[in-house]
C-alpha cells in the first residue's frame, strides 16, 4: 500500500472567511482562532508526509497528527456544512489516486475525511510491518504488530462504508471496495504470519497447529492474487500477482513440512507412521518445485539464494526419508484419503 498525497489548502483563512460571512464577527474568539490555526498546521504537515520516511518515531508522529486532524474534522462537521452550496464552507480538497497516479478533487468533507483515514490506516500498517520485520521480534512485539494490523483493517473497512456517501459519486480507485478489500487482506495476511511465528515460539512441538496456521497464510496469499487481479492495474501487475501466487504455493509447502514434522514426532513416540514423513515431504517438494518455475522472475521481491538452499534441504530430506522408509521401515505410502484433512485455524 502507498500513501495518498494531498495538495495544500489555506484551511485557516477559509474557515475564518466562512465564519465572518455567516455569523457575527464576535464569534471569532481567540480559542476558535487557535483551533483553526492548529487544524491548518496539521493539514500543512500532512501535505509533506513522505512514504520513504517510515522510522518508528516518524510513523507515531504522523499517526498523532492525522488523528488530531480527523478529530478536528469530526468536530467541525457537527457545527457547519462543507460543499459548493450558498451557505457552505467552500474548500476544494485534492488527493492522489495511488493506483492511477492522478488527482481527484471534491468539495465534500467526507472525501477529505476518507482520504485522511486511508493514510491513518496505512501508517498503522507500516507500524505493524516495522514491528513484524524486526529480526529479533519477540512474541510480545509480534502481538503488538497484530494489533496495528487490526487497527488498519478496522479503518479500511470503515472507509468502505463511508466512501459511498462522497459526492460526486466517482471515487479514486484506491477508495473502491475492491482495493480496500485487498488492503484488508494484506493486513490480515501479515497478522496471520505473526500468529504463526508466535505459535512456533510458544508451542514449538505443536506441528499440527502450525500447519493449520500456515495454511491460512497460503490461502490469504491466494486471495491476494485474486483481489489484485480484479483491480485491472497495468504497470507491474503481472509480477505482483505472480509473487502472491508463488507465496501461496510456497506456504502450502511449509504446511506439508509442518505435517512432516508432526509425522516424525508421532513416529518417534510410537515407532510407526514413517511413511507419512515421506508422503508429506514429497508433497512439499512438488510445491517447492512449482515455486521454482517463477522464482527467478521475483528476484526484486525475494532472496533467491535462500529459496535455493531451502529447496535443496527439502530434496535431501525427501531422499533421506524415502531411503530410510524403503530400507528400514517398509511402510507403504498412505493413500490421500487416509490422511487426516488439515482444518484452518485463525
Amino acid at each position: 500500500m502507498k500513501l495518498k498525497k494531498c495538495k495544500g489548502i489555506d484551511v485557516d483563512s477559509k474557515l475564518k472567511e466562512f465564519l465572518i460571512k455567516n455569523s457575527d464577527k464576535s464569534n471569532l474568539t481567540d480559542s476558535i482562532k487557535a483551533f483553526f490555526s492548529t487544524m491548518s498546521q496539521n493539514r500543512d504537515v500532512m501535505t509533506k508526509m513522505e512514504e520513504n520516511k517510515k522510522t518508528p518515531e516518524q510513523i507515531k508522529e504522523n499517526i498523532n497528527i492525522i488523528t488530531s486532524y480527523i478529530n478536528q474534522i469530526n468536530l467541525l462537521r457537527k457545527k457547519m456544512t462543507f460543499g459548493k452550496e450558498k451557505y457552505s464552507c467552500k474548500m476544494e480538497f485534492t488527493w492522489t489516486d495511488t493506483i492511477k497516479g492522478s488527482f481527484f478533487k471534491s468539495f465534500d468533507i467526507e472525501f477529505e475525511l476518507c482520504n485522511a483515514m486511508y493514510n491513518l490506516a496505512t501508517f498503522y500498517f507500516f507500524e505493524g510491518l516495522n514491528l513484524s520485520s524486526d529480526p529479533s521480534a519477540t512474541k510480545e512485539i509480534r502481538k503488538e504488530a497484530t494489533k496495528k494490523y487490526k487497527y488498519a483493517m478496522y479503518i479500511y473497512n470503515w472507509i468502505k462504508e463511508e466512501a459511498q456517501k462522497i459526492q460526486p459519486k466517482e471515487l479514486p480507485s484506491d477508495l473502491s471496495s475492491n482495493y480496500l478489500d485487498f488492503c484488508i487482506n494484506i493486513c490480515e495476511l501479515n497478522g496471520q504470519m505473526d500468529i504463526y511465528k508466535i505459535a512456533k515460539e510458544t508451542s514449538p512441538k505443536e506441528f499440527e497447529l502450525h500447519s493449520r496456521l500456515i495454511l491460512c497464510v497460503s490461502d490469504l496469499y491466494r486471495k491476494a492474487a485474486g483481489l489484485f487481479g480484479s483491480l485491472q492495474i497495468k504497470k507491474g501487475a503481472s509480477d505482483q500477482i505472480t509473487f502472491f501466487q508463488n507465496r501461496s504455493i510456497y506456504y502450502k509447502a511449509q504446511m506439508y513440512i509442518e505435517l512432516k514434522n508432526d509425522g516424525k514426532k508421532k513416529f518417534d513416540e510410537k515407532g510407526v507412521g514413517y511413511a507419512e514423513v515421506e508422503y508429506f515431504l514429497n508433497l512439499a517438494l512438488n510445491d517447492m518445485l512449482e515455486c521454482q518455475k517463477t522464482i527467478k522472475k521475483l528476484g526484486k521481491f525475494l532472496k533467491i539464494e535462500e529459496f535455493d538452499a531451502e529447496l535443496n534441504k527439502v530434496k535431501n530430506d525427501k531422499n533421506e526419508a524415502q531411503d530410510l522408509n524403503h530400507r528400514i521401515y517398509h511402510e507403504a505410502e498412505p493413500r490421500e484419503d487416509q490422511i487426516k484433512k488439515v482444518e484452518q485455524k485463525v
